[in-house]
C-alpha cells in the first residue's frame, strides 16, 4: 500500500493538477486496498488445511500457487516481479522530481535542476537515482552476503521511513488547515481522517521496528544515523542562511495566496 502518493511530485507536469492528482492518488488507493481485500479473501478460501500454517508460512502465494500447478507458480513470481518494476518506476518518479526541486531550490547542487530540453522532464536527477541505486543495491549485497539480505534491508527501511511519512504529513495536514488555510477547513477530511491515520499508523510503526532480526535490524541504526546527519546538514543550510523553505512557498503561494484571475489548475511546466 506504498507509491500512491508519487503522483504529487509529477503535478508540475500535469494538466489541470490540482484535479488529476488527487483522483490519481485516491483512486489508486482505492483500487489496491480493493485488490488486497479480494486476494486475502481468496487466500484464506483457497488454503489447503489449517489456516495456522498460512500465517506462519514464509510465502504462501508460492505455496498456494504450486499446489494448483507450476504455470500458477511461475505467474505468481510474475506478479511479484510487475510489483518491484512498478514500485521501483514510481520511486524513480517520485524521488527524481524531489531532487529537482531540492537542485532549484540550491539546497541541491543546481545541475539536478536541469530539465530536458524536449522532453522537459529531470533527467539529470532520473540519471542520478539510477546510479545511486545500482551502487546502494551493490554495497548492500556485498554488506549482507548476498541480493536478498540486502533487499531485506532496505525493504525495512523503506517500510520505516513510509511510516514515518505519512505519520508526518498527517499531523502536517491538521496543521496546515487549521492554521495556514481555515478558509478551505473540511473538519472531517482534513482533521477527523489524518487523526485516523494517526491513530492506524502509530501502532503499525511500532511493531515494523519491534522484534527485528538480520538483516532488518541493521536498519535502525542506519536509519539513527541517516536522520542525524540529515539534522548536521538542516543546521549547517540554516547557519550559511541557505533559504530551504523556497520551494514550499512557491506551492503554498500558488495554493493559498493565488491572486485573483489565475488559474492554478493551468498546466506549469517544468523549468530549465
Amino acid at each position: 500500500m506504498i507509491g500512491f502518493e508519487s503522483a504529487a511530485p509529477l503535478a508540475e507536469e500535469t494538466t489541470q493538477p490540482r484535479r488529476a492528482i488527487p483522483r490519481a492518488m485516491v483512486g489508486s488507493a482505492v483500487v489496491i486496498g480493493l485488490f488486497y481485500i479480494f486476494t486475502l479473501y481468496a487466500s484464506v478460501v483457497a488454503w489447503p488445511g489449517a489456516l495456522s500454517k498460512f500465517y506462519s508460512s514464509s510465502d504462501p502465494w508460492y505455496t498456494m500457487a504450486h499446489i494448483l500447478g507450476g504455470f500458477f507458480g511461475f505467474m505468481v513470481l510474475v506478479a511479484i516481479l510487475n510489483s518491484l518494476v512498478g514500485v521501483c518506476v514510481a520511486g524513480f518518479n517520485s524521488q527524481s522530481r524531489i531532487l529537482f526541486a531540492a537542485g532549484r531550490a540550491g539546497i541541491a547542487p543546481r545541475w539536478l535542476s536541469r530539465s530536458h530540453g524536449t522532453h522537459h522532464t529531470p533527467h539529470l536527477a532520473v540519471l542520478f537515482i539510477a546510479a545511486a541505486t545500482v551502487v546502494a543495491t551493490l554495497v548492500a549485497s556485498l554488506a549482507f552476503d548476498g541480493a536478498y539480505n540486502g533487499f531485506i534491508f532496505f525493504l525495512t527501511i523503506a517500510t520505516i521511513i513510509y511510516l514515518i511519512q505519512y505519520l508526518a504529513v498527517a499531523v502536517a495536514c491538521v496543521v496546515f488547515f487549521t492554521v495556514k488555510d481555515r478558509s478551505d477547513l473540511n473538519i472531517p477530511r482534513h482533521v477527523v481522517a489524518p487523526i485516523l491515520s494517526c491513530v492506524i499508523l502509530a501502532p503499525a510503526l511500532w511493531y515494523s521496528m519491534k522484534g527485528l532480526t538480520y538483516p532488518a535490524d541493521d536498519a535502525i541504526p542506519v536509519l539513527i544515523v541517516w536522520a542525524v546527519l540529515g539534522v548536521i546538514a538542516l543546521a549547517v543550510m540554516y547557519a550559511r542562511h541557505v533559504e530551504i523553505g523556497s520551494e514550499q512557498e512557491r506551492w503554498l503561494a500558488q495554493a493559498v495566496h493565488r491572486p485573483s484571475g489565475v488559474d492554478i489548475d493551468e498546466r506549469v511546466p517544468v523549468a530549465d
